[in-house]
């Protein structure tokens, strides 16, 4: 709008435009017309002063009576009072002056007028003040003056001319005013409609509606104004249509938003139900096939949850609904705890994670950590997902820190496929993904960027992203966090413990090696890296002769190049680094017995990713010797009565380590249990078994011990009533006083022993359940113990083998009840808190865990307070996973000590079948389909897997994926088919690829056929059994081909054929071979007289004799009737076949 007001109206630029050109052309008029006068005006004066001069000249030949000087003054006189004379002068025929006469002032004579030749006045120059004119005087009297000068005055031409110029520009002026008055009035006239047509427009622009235009003045103003009018209507039926159409997709749209926000939330409900009744199965020792469905459906279910995550997150930021939770928190563990959590997954895929994160910086920063934690995950899902081999790092660092705040860089690098660099600018958009291809392979909903993307915005930083093509990505997210504290070089006391240490460090990878050494910096430890075995090797000699072994070598057991099994010998076979402890980096979850297989004492281990705080422990826990016995002895007397082992038990509890505790302690009983892992199961359980004893667990989920209790007691009187033992960690006599209250018999505090158990019994029951009391356990116990052994042994005397399932339970369930745990700490969930550190407190009890039974009960007390300090809570999730990376190296050691005999592998009986695909929900279901028609399923997951288990199980048929990593399907049914036997296995490849190239590879690398995905299960069997049926066939037709029938030898074919190959032996090695020939003299009579069935006998038994009298090289084959030939092979000379005969 500034710049149409600062526009001029047509009307004033009309008369703007006409004064310029009235002032242009009077000041052009009045200098032309003044230039024309002066010019007229001087050139009269010039002649003017040519006639004076030429008068004056012609006055010297008038005759005179006086002298010349009277003479000229005479004429001077006479002429003085002609315009503008001044001064004359006259010269001599040398120009000098000889006589001058003036009228007033005097004026200086000039040069250069000597030329003069005429008698006619010469105009010789013009001056500012004169005029000079010349001319040449002859024939004077005395023939003594020659030349004349005039001198005139210059005249006020100029003055004249300025005159001319002033009063010609007035008139014109004058003329041009009332001129401009006139077409004032006329453009005033002719531009109104215009400005009033423009005053209509003006309102229309800004919004205005209902307005039209009414000019008729002209015929272009009529027709403009139709058009305008037409033009309103037009735009004003569009503008309606547009408000409706964006009310209508504004509408649309937040129905979109809360659809899928109210739909994500409706799905996830029930899925959560879902997969917490799978993770409850998954708890209930089902056998090894189930446990592995379940975990098949778990994972399925998990990445079903993800998806709706995302939809339900991008939803959420896009209507505007997502709030930031800011809270204290430690991001180095943060960081670590993400990595955890896909530390299986990336296993799984046979890719290295590594971490680099601040060692010297223990960073505690004010964030969201939900947030947090779901971008890094994001961009670590993303990662292992478009990575086929090599490694995913995920490092951090503070850039800067200034004011309480600092700028936090964390980074999540990959070798996977990499991004076109067309590509990276749509990568972060919703549901972008680099091509149709890309999101067919790997799937996705494509918003896990764009939720990284977002969320980063939101915490007031941002994401980018650098990639080269088939190499690398790197993912890099800076956010600017207020810093809580940082504290530098500030390390706990047991530390000391580490400090003037020497690590060897064999770790390929760049980033896992750096951040060690930063831990080992931090702990004052030194440390010297090597990235092989051989050099790890060739570092220990060269020290041993400079600066003495060092204390620990810390080893990457998976991806060190080099022999392992010799590296671990030379700690054994050399005195020298028989000192050195050995701390193996194994995979995630992997247990390592504590003597190797070439006897090499392994100190401890530690999986990967190599965490800050489980470092540090397991170093301290390896100086400190906090190491049980290696051997335990354990005796137990225990006599059952008859009356026990008859009773139908029932055990309840949620926690899967507790109910395993109890029904092994019950099956060394020979009492066998059922279980139940609530109230709600147990009641329903009892209904249907009407069970003599329950052992039941006071705080479960969905229905406690308690209301379980009163509902069975509730029952019809006419049902027999159970013996109910509560089995709690709650000491207090008004929790237990609760348990009788409720109509419970009696209870048992958690951890109990099979003699308290029995004791309960005694007391229940009313029966004398024990000859004698358990055997005292013949083991020290070690001081200060993590674990109490005295618990543990008892537990193991209770339990027998079944103790390594329960650590192992308790080891597998234990780590996720404690990230859900610090989960539920981070994100104030009091009541979760306080259920997980209950189930975590009682599981460990049983096991004699009493330091982390004190950090529960701690964790217990905090969020029972009324007001929480949030400050202590990293302190507390600190502590709760150090002193659980301490019991669990101890249980891992302990596990390994016992030497628990195995039941060995099984015998098999029936067809192999060899599944191998890196999809488990597709190995679980072909493996279920298959297990169910009779046949034994053996599961790989890669091609590598696939030669490996070929090489052990000679499997009869193969089921193989196309694509895997490591190896595809391709190249492992090409390598299968060139080993010894595996020409004659039948190799199924399935796979999603729909073109005609992906069936000629699985033909040409020796498939025997090819299933596309989705497999259709019914013709899978069918397959599978044709594929052993033709197997069966062709041995069969092999055996028929090349046996005989009836003795089971070589017939004329193999013959044959095997004679031609040895004629061929003997003719490249020189040998000689001897051949017989042998029939039966008169057997066609045997026949005849006997039968064919005693012929055949008789055939049968020469065979027999005929085999024992041959070399195992040598052949013995039946060509026809009584016909048998024998083949010796390799004579040493001519002789020998007589004898032979």
């Amino acid at each position: 709008m500034d710049e149409k007001k600062e526009k001029k109206g047509l009307a004033q630029q009309l008369n703007v435009a006409f004064l310029l050109g009235v002032i242009f052309l009077s000041i052009a008029s009045s200098a032309f017309i003044s230039y024309v006068t002066y010019e007229r005006e001087r050139t009269a004066y010039i002649d003017h002063g040519k006639a004076v001069t030429n008068a004056l000249a012609n006055q010297m030949f008038i005759p005179f009576s006086g002298s010349t000087e009277e003479l000229f003054s005479y004429s001077f006189q006479s002429y003085k009072g002609f315009q503008g004379v001044q001064k004359i002068v006259l010269f001599d025929e040398e120009f000098r002056e000889i006589f001058a006469i003036k009228k007033g002032k005097d004026y200086e004579l000039i040069n250069g007028w000597q030329d003069v030749n005429s008698r006619n006045a010469k105009f010789e120059r013009e001056t500012e003040h004169a005029f000079y004119f010349t001319a040449q005087i002859n024939k004077a009297r005395d023939n003594s003056v020659n030349y004349l000068m005039v001198i005139l005055n210059s005249p006020s031409v100029g003055a004249y001319a300025e005159a001319i110029f002033f009063s010609n520009a007035a008139i014109i002026v004058f003329i041009a005013l009332i001129l401009l008055l006139i077409l004032g009035l006329l453009i005033k006239r002719l531009t109104k409609p215009l400005e009033d047509f423009s005053s209509i427009m003006i309102q229309a622009a800004s919004g205005e509606t209902g307005i039209r235009a009414h000019h008729d003045a002209s015929a272009e103003l009529s027709q403009m104004s139709e058009s305008f009018n037409q033009m309103m209507g037009v735009i004003e039926k569009r503008s309606v249509d547009l408000e409706k159409s964006r009310d209508q997709a504004v509408r649309m749209a937040k129905i979109k938003s809360d659809f899928a926000a109210n739909v994500s939330h409706e799905i996830r409900t029930p899925l959560n139900g879902i997969l917490g009744m799978i993770n409850l199965l998954k708890e209930m020792g089902l056998p090894r096939h189930q446990h592995e469905y379940l975990e098949v459906a778990s994972k399925s279910g998990d990445s079903l949850l993800q998806m709706i995550n995302d939809v339900l997150d991008f939803s959420k930021i896009e209507s505007g609904h997502f709030e930031l939770e800011l809270k204290d928190l430690d991001l180095r563990l943060l960081l670590e705890q993400v990595a955890l959590l896909y530390a299986e997954k990336t296993q799984v895929k046979d890719i290295e994670l590594c971490l680099n994160l601040p060692t010297k910086d223990v960073l505690f920063v004010r964030g969201d950590s939900t947030r947090i934690r779901q971008v890094m995950s994001n961009l670590l899902n993303n990662a292992i997902k478009f990575t086929k081999f090599g490694h995913i790092a995920l490092a951090a660092r503070v850039v800067s820190h200034t004011n309480g705040r600092s700028l936090i860089e964390m980074t999540v690098s990959d070798t996977g496929i990499g991004i076109p660099e067309e590509a990276l600018e749509d990568i972060f958009r919703p549901f972008g993904q680099v091509n149709a291809e890309t999101s067919n392979e790997y799937g996705g909903t494509g918003l896990g960027l764009t939720i990284v993307s977002q969320m980063t915005k939101l915490m007031g930083g941002s994401v980018s992203v650098t990639s080269t093509l088939n190499e690398a990505s790197c993912f890099k997210v800076l956010l600017p966090m207020k810093t809580h504290r940082i504290a530098f070089g500030e390390q706990p006391d047991e530390v000391e413990l580490l400090a003037g240490k020497r690590v060897l460090l064999v770790e390929p990878f760049e980033e896992t090696r750096s951040y060690l050494q930063g831990m080992f910096k931090a702990w004052g430890v030194s440390c010297q890296t090597v990235e092989s075995l051989d050099e790890a090797v060739l570092n220990l000699n060269l020290e041993l002769h400079s600066m003495g072994v060092p204390d620990v070598c810390l080893f990457n057991v998976d991806y060190s190049s080099g022999d392992m099994t010799s590296f671990l010998a030379n700690f054994k076979k050399n005195e020298p680094f028989a000192d050195i402890k050995l701390i193996p980096m194994v995979r995630f979850g992997s247990k390592v017995s504590a003597i190797d297989d070439s006897g090499t004492l392994i100190s401890s281990s530690i999986d990967r990713p190599v965490r800050y705080e489980k470092l540090r422990m397991t170093l301290l826990d390896v100086f400190a010797g906090n190491k049980e016995r290696a051997h335990e002895k354990i005796e137990r007397k225990i006599k059952t009565n008859d009356i026990l082992r008859g009773l139908k038990v029932l055990v309840v509890d949620d926690n899967a380590t507790n109910r395993l505790v109890a029904t092994a302690m019950l099956d060394e009983l020979e009492v066998f249990s059922d279980v139940a892992e609530n109230g709600q199961e147990a009641l329903n359980a009892f209904k249907a078994n009407n069970y003599d004893l329950i052992l039941m667990d006071c705080n479960m989920p969905v229905m406690d011990g308690y209301e379980a209790t009163r509902a069975i007691r509730a029952l019809d009187a006419g049902l027999k009533q159970p013996a109910i033992i509560a089995l709690t960690a709650k000491d207090k006599q008004a929790d237990l006083d609760s348990c009788i209250n409720s109509g419970m018999d009696d209870y048992l505090l958690k951890p109990f022993k099979l003699l308290q158990l029995l004791e309960k019994l005694e007391k229940v029951f009313g029966l004398p359940l024990t000859d004698g009391q358990l055997s005292d356990i013949e083991l020290e116990e070690s001081d200060g113990s993590v674990i109490v052994d005295s618990v543990f042994n008892e537990l193991v005397a209770n339990t027998g083998s079944g103790i390594q399932q329960i650590v192992q339970s308790y080891l597998l369930d234990s780590p996720i009840y404690i990230v859900t745990l610090i989960a539920a700490m981070e994100a104030g969930n009091t009541t979760k808190c306080l259920d997980l550190a209950h189930k975590i407190k009682g599981s460990s009890r049983n096991l004699g865990a009493e330091c982390l039974v004190e950090v529960c009960v701690e964790i217990e007390e905090f969020w029972s307070q009324k007001t929480i300090d949030e400050s202590a809570i990293a302190l507390l999730v600190e502590r709760l996973e150090s002193e659980f990376s301490l019991v669990e190296a101890s249980l891992n050691s302990k596990l390994a000590t016992l030497k628990i005999s195995s039941e060995g592998q099984m015998k098999r009986n029936k067809e192999v079948v060899l599944i191998v695909d890196d999809d488990q929900s597709t190995r679980m279901t072909v493996a279920s389909v298959l297990e169910r028609e009779g046949y034994q399923v053996e599961l790989g997951s890669n091609g590598r897997d696939a030669v490996r288990l070929f090489e052990i199980l000679r499997p009869n048929v193969i089921i193989m994926d196309a694509m895997m990593p490591v190896k595809n399907g391709f190249e492992a049914c090409k390598e299968i088919k060139g080993m010894p036997g595996g020409e004659s296995v039948p190799v199924l490849i399935t796979t999603a690829l729909e073109s005609e190239k992906s069936v000629d590879l699985a033909f040409e690398s020796g498939a025997a056929d090819f299933v596309p995905k989705p497999i259709n299960l019914s013709v899978l069997r069918q397959r599978v059994r044709q594929l052993l049926a033709k197997q069966s066939a062709d041995q069969h037709v092999h055996k028929l081909a090349y046996k005989d029938a009836l003795t089971g030898l070589p017939n004329r074919t193999a013959f044959v054929e095997q004679f031609q190959q040895e004629l061929e032996h003997a003719k490249r090695n020189g040998t000689r071979t001897a051949i017989f020939f042998i029939d039966l003299d008169r057997f066609k009579d045997v026949n005849d007289s006997l039968g064919h069935e005693a012929g055949d006998i008789l055939l049968k038994a020469l065979s027999g004799r005929l085999i024992n009298c041959i070399r195992s090289g040598d052949m013995l084959a039946r060509i026809g009737g009584d016909e048998f030939v024998v083949v010796l092979s390799d004579m040493a000379d001519d002789a020998t076949p007589d004898q032979v005969a």
